[in-house]
């Protein structure tokens, strides 16, 4: 088999878009076909934090959860009551904070997060407020 730009290699790096030409033989006879190569639309990687939550059991936002688009490679999440204490951390973005701090459930108010993370198109932070209600 043979490539249009004159590669052997059954693996070919293409330059972009545009029109490739491969010819191969198969037992004794010659072929050629064409591919079409399109640029396709990449999404921007996006990483958002909810700002209000509502442990409450009734199966409407009872954790609060890092919504994403795209792989975080590295990750860290943490989240402080009102006087700084620490509440909750993670370093693994499918991991959600249920409204607990440890086995009792946190009480209604405002928290403050910090979140770092590395995505494909570069670093991500945020820091911010969550509201816990019930």
């Amino acid at each position: 088999m043979e490539w249009d730009d004159g590669s052997i290699d059954p693996y070919h790096i293409l330059d972009g878009p545009g029109v490739y030409w491969l010819d191969y033989l198969d037992q004794g006879c010659l072929f050629r076909d064409s591919m079409q190569v399109v640029a396709g639309y990449c999404e921007d990687c996006r990483v958002y934090v909810p700002n209000i939550f509502s442990p409450n059991g009734d199966g409407h936002n009872d954790v609060l959860a890092i919504q994403t688009n795209c792989t975080l490679s590295t990750f860290s999440w943490q989240i402080w009551d009102r006087w700084g204490t620490p509440v909750f951390s993670t370093r693994d973005p499918s991991v959600s904070w249920d409204g607990r701090v440890g086995q009792s459930m946190a009480p209604v108010g405002v928290y403050v997060f910090r979140m770092n993370g590395l995505t494909p198109d570069g670093e991500v932070r945020d820091q911010g407020t969550i509201t816990l209600i019930r």
